[in-house]
């Protein structure tokens, strides 16, 4: 069974693009990424081959708020501690089966969770 490293998920509390300039003056190349309408967030991203930062914020907060979404209800509850890493997603075609394998080693799984909620 194949497991890479898809995604690092990087919480902030201020524009996605404020964060992507400020990754872009540190030598990186990032671009705007998009809105994640029925999550009430929106993200940049920097990529490095296939696999990328994610720069996620919270933009609409009420519905924000209201979102089952686990990375979402993370970003919410995480806001005290500032901006910072939060998530890391894996990409593999055997899902399920990687998520069976991690809970039998005793690790806590949360998914796994679609992630194609922009429009």
């Amino acid at each position: 069974m194949r497991l890479t490293f898809d995604h690092l998920v990087h919480f902030v509390h201020r524009t996605p693009q404020e964060a992507a300039e400020q990754f872009c003056q540190a030598g990186f190349h990032a671009v705007a990424g998009g809105r994640h309408a029925s999550w009430g967030t929106w993200n940049s991203l920097s990529y490095f081959g296939l696999s990328y930062v994610e720069f996620l914020a919270v933009e609409h907060q009420e519905l924000a708020r209201q979102s089952e979404n686990p990375l979402v209800r993370q970003c919410i509850e995480d806001e005290a501690k500032g901006e910072g890493f939060g998530q890391i997603a894996l990409r593999t075609n055997e899902m399920d089966a990687w998520a069976e394998r991690l809970r039998s080693q005793g690790l806590q799984v949360t998914g796994p969770v679609a992630g194609n909620q922009y429009a």
